[in-house]
This record gives structure tokens, sequence and C-alpha cells, in this order.
């Protein structure tokens, strides 16, 4: 009962092939065009520019209450080396 909501881009592929529909391809390919002005996506085993490193992520799907699909591209922040220097400004306080 209901739609089943894919655990991975390849879970959403074979879900895609099931239905006979490509709901969640669609909605993949929407959101790797909208990150495409905020990164630029290297050839493989290309190597990042100087002061910058390689990351990774993680998509989460999710199904609307009007039965559209939605899939998000989350960093995985928690895998990059800690800054050297502090990224935020400080704060005076009293």
């Amino acid at each position: 009962f209901g739609i089943e909501v894919p655990r991975s881009i390849k879970h959403a592929n074979q879900l895609d092939m099931k239905n006979g529909n490509t709901l969640w391809l669609d909605e993949i390919t929407k959101e790797k065009y909208n990150l495409s002005v905020a990164f630029r996506i290297l050839e493989n085993n290309g190597s990042p520019p100087p002061g910058q490193t390689k990351s990774s992520g993680h998509c989460m799907f999710d199904v609307e209450i009007d039965f559209t699909r939605k899939t998000r591209w989350f960093k995985d922040g928690h895998r990059n080396p800690d800054p050297e220097t502090s990224d935020y400004a400080g704060v005076v306080s009293r």
C-alpha cells in the first residue's frame, strides 16, 4: 500500500523499471541540474584545484502530499577534515 520510497539512486532506478516510469530518474536529474551551478564535477580520477578537496554526499528521497517525488543531495560534511583556521567571524561579548 502506498508509494515505495528508495534508499539509494540504484534503488530508485530499480523502482522506475518496476513501475514502468521515470519519476525518480526525472527528479534525480532535476536535482543534479539545480546543483550544477554550485559544483564542478571532475572527470574520473581528476584531482581538485589547490586548496580544495574531494567531497562525497548522499541523496534523500521523499514523496510530497500531492504524490510528486522529491530528491535532495546532502554533502557528507562529517567526512571532511577540520579547517586549520576558523571560518566564522568572532563575536564580541560584554
